[in-house]
C-alpha cells in the first residue's frame, strides 16, 4: 500500500498542478473574466472602441482599453490594448491604472511561458517602484509569475528562491494574500520534492490566512494538494476531515449560481472529488465504499474535462480493479491514464499490475522502458541543476570583479586627492616665497604682482576642477556603458538560455519555432557584440580603411538584401540609382556596415510603408550622395542632434543599445564622408551619407 501511495504522488502534483496554473490565471482577475463574460457582443466591442479613439478624457480612455482587454482575453490584441494603457496612464499619472497594466502583462507573458517579456515588465515595475518609493502590489505578481513560471519549467530551485522573496517581502509589508500564495507555492515545491510533512505545514498555513475571505474556488485550488500530501503521510484521519470540507466547498458554490456566473468546472472538481475518496477506500479496504464511488466516475469521462483530471481518475479506477484483482480491468484503466500523462508514475502502477496478474515477461520488459524514462529524467535534473551551479560561479566571479574595480577606484580616488593637496600646498608655498620675496626687494609691485598670483590661483583652479569633471565624466561613461550592455546583453541570453531548455522536451513544430527563436536572439547577442568591437576599434584606431575599387549597385543590394528579412509584412523595401554599376573607389566592406546599419534602423521603425535606399552621382560635385528614407515614427527635431551620441535611444522599450548610429558616424569620418539627417523630411526619418570620390 506505501508503494500506491508513493506512485500517486507525482501524477497528482503533476496533474493539478496545471489545475494550479489554470485557477491562477483566472484567480486575480476573477471580476475580469466575469466581465469579459458579460460584455462579449460586437456592438459593446464596437462602442469601447469609438469610446477609446475619441475620448480625451484619460479615465474614460482607460476604462475602454481595459474593457477591450478583457473581452480579448489571452489573444495577441489583450498585449496591445494594456500597453495602450500604460501610454495613457503615464501621461495622466494615474498610477493605479499603470501597476494594473503592468500586472497584466507580466499575467500574459507568464501564460506564454516567455522569460524574457517577463523579465522586461519586472524591470519596468522595479523603476516605477523605484523612482516613487515604494513598494506596489504588483510587485507581489510578478514574484507569483516567477515561482508559476519555474515550477512550469520543472527548475524547482530556482522557484523556492522566488517563492522565499515573496514570503519575506509580504511579510515585511505584512500582505496577507502575499503571505497565502508564498505558503502555497512553498507547499508545492516541498510536494514536487518529497518532504511531504514540510509541505502539511505550508498548505495548512495557506488555508489558515485564506480563513478570513470568502474564497472557496481558491480554498478548493490549494486543498487537493493538502489530500495528496496526507495521502502520501498515511493520515488518513484528516484526509476524511478534509474531504468532507471540499464536499462543503462544492455544494456552497453549486447553491450561490457561481458554476455559471464564474464558468467554474464543478464537473471537473467532482470527479476529482469522488478520485480522492476512492484512493481513501481502496487504502482501507472499504469495498462497498470503494464500489459506490466508481459508480459516480464514468467509465469514458466527457472530452470537457481537463486532462489533468481524467488522469487522476483513471488511475484511482485502476488501483480500484487492482484490488479487486481484475487485472484486465484494471490494465485497460491504466493504459487510459498513460494516453493522457505518460510518465513514470503510471508506468510503474501498470508494472505491478502485470507482475501480480503473471505476465512477468511484459512486465521486465515495461520495467525496463521505464528505468529508461527514469534515468533520462535524471540527467535533465541534474543538467539544470549543474547549469544553475555555473551560472551562481559566473556571477559570483563577476562579484569579484566588480569588487576589485570598485577598490582599484577608492585607490586612484585617494591618489587624486593626495596629488590635489601636494599640488596646491606647493602653489601656496611658491605664493608664500613670490610675495616675501618681492616684498622686500619690489614693494612698488607688489599690487600687480598679487594680482598675477591671483589670476594664477584661479587658472590653477579652473584646470584642477575641469580635470575633475573629466574623470565624473569619464567614470558615468563607463558606469552608463556597463549597464546599458548589461542589459542589453541580458534578453538574448535569457531567450537562449530558455528556449534551449525547452528543446528537449518539445515537438518537431515547436523545436521548429525554438531554435528560430534562439538564432534570432543569437543574431542579435552577436550583433551587439560586433557592435561593440567596430566601435572600440573605431575610436581606438586599430584598423586600417583599405580603398579598393567597389561597385555602388552591388554593394548597396548587398546590404539591402542583409536586412530584407528583418522588413516587417506590408513593408516595402527598395532601392534607386542614378547610375547603374558606379565604380568608386572606397572601402566596400565599411561602406556596406555603414549602409547595413541604416537601413537595419529603418525597418525596425518601420511598420507600414516604404523603406528606400538611394545612390545619386553627383559628378559636379565629385561625391556620392547615399540616402536611406523610410515611413516610420521618425525622430522627434529636438532629439535629432543627439541621436548620433553613443546610446542614445529615441523609443527605450525597442531592442537595441544605440550603438550603430555612432559606428556609422566614425565610418563616415574615415571616409572622408559626411552623416547628417535630413531635417526638412517630415514623413519618418531620412538619413545622408555624402561620399567624396577622392583621388
Amino acid at each position: 500500500m506505501e508503494q500506491c501511495h508513493m506512485e500517486e504522488r507525482n501524477l497528482y502534483l503533476k496533474g493539478i498542478l496545471l489545475a494550479f496554473c489554470l485557477f491562477l490565471l483566472n484567480a486575480n482577475d476573477a471580476c475580469g473574466a466575469e466581465e469579459s463574460l458579460e460584455l462579449r457582443s460586437k456592438q459593446r466591442q464596437d462602442s469601447l472602441l469609438v469610446i477609446s479613439r475619441e475620448t480625451k478624457d484619460a479615465d474614460k480612455k482607460i476604462s475602454s482599453l481595459s474593457a477591450l482587454a478583457q473581452l480579448d482575453w489571452g489573444t495577441p490584441m489583450e498585449p496591445f490594448y494594456l500597453k495602450s494603457i500604460l501610454t495613457v496612464a503615464e501621461k495622466a499619472d494615474s498610477i493605479k491604472a499603470y501597476y494594473d497594466a503592468l500586472s497584466s502583462l507580466g499575467r500574459y507573458y507568464c501564460n506564454l511561458n516567455h522569460l524574457d517579456s517577463l523579465t522586461y515588465w519586472s524591470n519596468v515595475v522595479d523603476s516605477m517602484a523605484n523612482v516613487r518609493r515604494e513598494t506596489p502590489a504588483v510587485k507581489f505578481d510578478f514574484l507569483k509569475y516567477y515561482c508559476r513560471y519555474y515550477l512550469v519549467n520543472g527548475d524547482y530551485e530556482l522557484a523556492m528562491n522566488e517563492a522565499v522573496m515573496l514570503q519575506m517581502l509580504a511579510g515585511e509589508k505584512e500582505n496577507r494574500l502575499g503571505l497565502i500564495s508564498s505558503n502555497e507555492y512553498l507547499g508545492l515545491i516541498y510536494l514536487l520534492i518529497g518532504r511531504d510533512s514540510d509541505a502539511v505545514v505550508a498548505f495548512e498555513k495557506s488555508l489558515e490566512l485564506l480563513a478570513t475571505y470568502n474564497w472557496p474556488e481558491y480554498e478548493l485550488q490549494i486543498i487537493p494538494y493538502l489530500l495528496i500530501a496526507y495521502f502520501n503521510l498515511q493520515d488518513l484521519t484528516r484526509l476524511k476531515l478534509t474531504l468532507a470540507h471540499s464536499e462543503i466547498l462544492l455544494h456552497k458554490i453549486e447553491t450561490t449560481g457561481m458554476i455559471e456566473e464564474k464558468n467554474y468546472p464543478f464537473q471537473s472538481k467532482q470527479y476529482l472529488l469522488y478520485a480522492h475518496y476512492l484512493n481513501l477506500y481502496v487504502a482501507e479496504k472499504n469495498l462497498p465504499k470503494a464500489r459506490e464511488m466508481v459508480n459516480l466516475i464514468p467509465s469514458c469521462l466527457d472530452d470537457k474535462i481537463r486532462p489533468d483530471v481524467t488522469s487522476v481518475c483513471y488511475l484511482a479506477m485502476s488501483r480500484y480493479y487492482s484490488f479487486i484483482r481484475d487485472y484486465p480491468e484494471a490494465l485497460r484503466e491504466i493504459d487510459k491514464a498513460l494516453a493522457v500523462d505518460y510518465s513514470p508514475e503510471p508506468l510503474k502502477l501498470k508494472v505491478d499490475i502485470l507482475k501480480a496478474s503473471g505476465k512477468k515477461e511484459e512486465a521486465l520488459k515495461l520495467y525496463a522502458e521505464l528505468l529508461s524514462l527514469v534515468e533520462q529524467t535524471n540527467v535533465k535534473a541534474f543538467t539544470r541543476q549543474l547549469n544553475q551551479l555555473r551560472m551562481l560561479h559566473d556571477l559570483n566571479d563577476k562579484k569579484m570583479q566588480e569588487q576589485k574595480l570598485l577598490y582599484q577606484k577608492q585607490q586612484l580616488s585617494e591618489k587624486q586627492v593626495q596629488l590635489t593637496a601636494s599640488v596646491i600646498l606647493s602653489c601656496v608655498l611658491l605664493v608664500l616665497l613670490y610675495i616675501l620675496f618681492h616684498y622686500f626687494n619690489r614693494t612698488r609691485r607688489l599690487k600687480n604682482d598679487l594680482q598675477l598670483e591671483q589670476e594664477v590661483l584661479i587658472d590653477t583652479s579652473k584646470s584642477l576642477r575641469i580635470a575633475k569633471e573629466q574623470a565624473e565624466e569619464s567614470n558615468r561613461l563607463k558606469t552608463s556603458f556597463i549597464a546599458n550592455i548589461s542589459h542589453e546583453i541580458r534578453t538574448p541570453l535569457n531567450a537562449i538560455v530558455g528556449f534551449a531548455d525547452l528543446l528537449q522536451d518539445a515537438d518537431e513544430t515547436d523545436r521548429n519555432e525554438y531554435l528560430k527563436i534562439i538564432k534570432d536572439n543569437t543574431d542579435m547577442l552577436l550583433g551587439l557584440v560586433s557592435d561593440v568591437l567596430d566601435l572600440s576599434r573605431l575610436e581606438a584606431d586599430s584598423f586600417s580603411i583599405k580603398l579598393e575599387d567597389c561597385d555602388l549597385t552591388e554593394c548597396c543590394q548587398s546590404a539591402q538584401e542583409r536586412v530584407r528579412h528583418r522588413v516587417q509584412p506590408g513593408v516595402k523595401l527598395t532601392f534607386t540609382a542614378s547610375e547603374d554599376h558606379f565604380i568608386l573607389k572606397t572601402d566596400g566592406l565599411r561602406l556596406q556596415q555603414l549602409l547595413n546599419n541604416l537601413l537595419s534602423n529603418a525597418v525596425k521603425f518601420t511598420e507600414h510603408g516604404e523603406v528606400n535606399l538611394n545612390c545619386y552621382i553627383d559628378r559636379e560635385n565629385r561625391h556620392v550622395v547615399f540616402s536611406v528614407t523610410d515611413t516610420g515614427c521618425g525622430i522627434p527635431s529636438d532629439r535629432q542632434k543627439d541621436i548620433f551620441n553613443r546610446f542614445v535611444k529615441v523609443n527605450e522599450f525597442i531592442p537595441g543599445a544605440g550603438l550603430g548610429l555612432p559606428i556609422c558616424c566614425t565610418i563616415a569620418a574615415r571616409l572622408c564622408g559626411t552623416l547628417t539627417i535630413d531635417p526638412a523630411y517630415d514623413q519618418g526619418a531620412r538619413f545622408v551619407f555624402v561620399h567624396p570620390f577622392g583621388e
